[in-house]
């Protein structure tokens, strides 16, 4: 017996097999599996490095957060800084043109001189300027350092919002030992060495700016500048301080920086007792402070450390031949940069021109 396995429709057809052609062959299985595979590899790949560009981006900003905080902090300081100058009389008095030369009604005075107690005063952090600044080896405290007063109201005992302060700031390498927790020290924790950016702040109760024995001659109001400073920021290895006239205040050809061409400023005058016409910087608060740092990441600071140790590294880069005149800025920070990138050490530089609000420049004062 004959028995057909076709099913027939209405029309009499056969109806086509379940298991016609339509099926994928093992092949064509193993080519779709393929394309697939690479398919997701690329994504993957894709994913991976924008995870990984917005890791980097995420850990650059969170690297340098803390030096922008820094420079606002030191920006806004430097903008507050105050002289209170005022004028006096001027004698034709050669050990003293303050003072007349006696007490008789024939002393009259020659003039007007500004005058004031407090100063104002920038320059290299480690050369032996007058008065000196910080004192420190161009190696342990590599560019420019500035002290100055200000209403800052930082006080130990009282609440006076806008009491006087000394102020200033500097770089300087050492560790961390005296700036950590006491239990890291206790349990033997090794000491950090790094560049950092300090902050000089006495208190209003301890400012010296009064003292007629810290305004002596060879004597500083800010002298005890290690005592009343602390590290805000880790990792800044150069600070450049340059007074600038503004633009407004522009001497003809003269160039802005023609106030301080040295980058050393300081409102007290060289020779007391000169009888000359004041100098324009004699107790005058600049028009403005050009403000440069470079920081470097903690991941470049580390391996500088483990390769000098306790020795200060970038000596090379950061060294004393730099910023001494104003007119080569830009050069000189063009070396410092390209030092940097030689040695492939991740870094940025942080720069900002600030206005000091008490300066009375150019306005007949």
């Amino acid at each position: 017996m004959h028995i057909s396995l076709a099913c027939r429709g209405r029309d009499g057809g056969s109806k086509p097999s379940r298991h016609g052609g339509a099926a994928f062959t093992l092949v064509e299985l193993l080519v779709s599996m393929t394309v697939l595979t690479v398919l997701l590899l690329l994504v993957t790949s894709v994913v991976g490095s924008v995870q990984g560009a917005w890791h980097q981006a995420h850990s650059k900003v969170s690297e340098f957060r803390e030096a922008r905080r820094a420079f606002d902090r030191m920006v806004n300081a430097i903008s507050q800084a105050s002289l209170n100058n005022y004028l006096v009389y001027r004698y034709p008095n050669n050990d003293d043109p303050l003072t007349p030369p006696s007490k008789t009604q024939t002393a009259q005075p020659s003039g007007y001189a500004r005058y004031s107690e407090l100063q104002f005063i920038c320059g290299r952090s480690s050369s032996a300027t007058d008065p000196p600044m910080t004192g420190l080896p161009p190696d342990i405290s590599p560019g420019h350092a500035i002290f100055f007063q200000a209403p800052m109201g930082t006080t130990s005992e009282y609440r006076l919002p806008t009491s006087l302060n000394g102020c200033g700031f500097f770089v300087q390498f050492g560790s961390d030992r005296d700036y950590r927790p006491d239990f890291l020290n206790n349990i033997g924790q090794a000491e950090v060495y790094r560049y950092r950016l300090y902050e000089y702040r006495a208190p209003t109760e301890n400012n010296r700016a009064y003292d007629p024995d810290s305004n002596a001659s060879g004597r500083r109001w800010y002298e005890d500048f290690a005592q009343w400073s602390k590290p805000i920021a880790n990792n800044v290895v150069l600070l450049v301080l340059s007074p600038r006239r503004s633009q407004a205040d522009k001497d003809g050809l003269s160039p802005v920086t023609d106030i301080a061409p040295f980058y050393t400023y300081n409102t007290r005058p060289k020779d007391p007792m000169s009888t000359t016409v004041q100098d324009p910087s004699e107790y005058q608060l600049p028009p403005m402070v050009a403000v440069t740092f470079v920081v470097v990441d903690e991941a470049s600071a580390t391996n500088m450390s483990i390769d000098n140790g306790t020795s200060p590294p970038l000596r090379d880069v950061l060294n004393t031949g730099l910023f001494q005149r104003a007119e080569t800025y830009h050069t000189d920070l063009d070396l410092v940069v390209k030092g940097l990138v030689d040695k492939k050490i991740n870094f940025r530089v942080f720069t900002a021109t600030v206005p000091i609000r008490a300066s009375k420049w150019g306005q007949g004062t």
